[in-house]
């Protein structure tokens, strides 16, 4: 429920961005997926770029595992 900012290059991985999310405390203590697109899909490959996952300028979401 709460909003996160992250700032990050275009050269930054999906990975660091999970790793800023990890960070902040609030990821909770279960697994998560992290979403982006419309309709929402899992943001699945952490090595790929903002840019290759299409992620610049995006929302990403996350979300408790199923």
């Amino acid at each position: 429920g709460k909003r996160l900012i992250v700032k990050v290059n275009q050269t930054a991985t999906v990975g660091d961005v999970a790793a800023a999310v990890n960070a902040s405390g609030d990821a909770g203590d279960g697994p998560y997926t992290l979403n982006a697109g419309f309709p929402p899909r899992p943001v699945e490959d952490l090595t790929q770029t903002v840019v290759e996952a299409g992620l610049a300028g995006s929302v990403v979401n996350q979300k408790k595992a199923a």
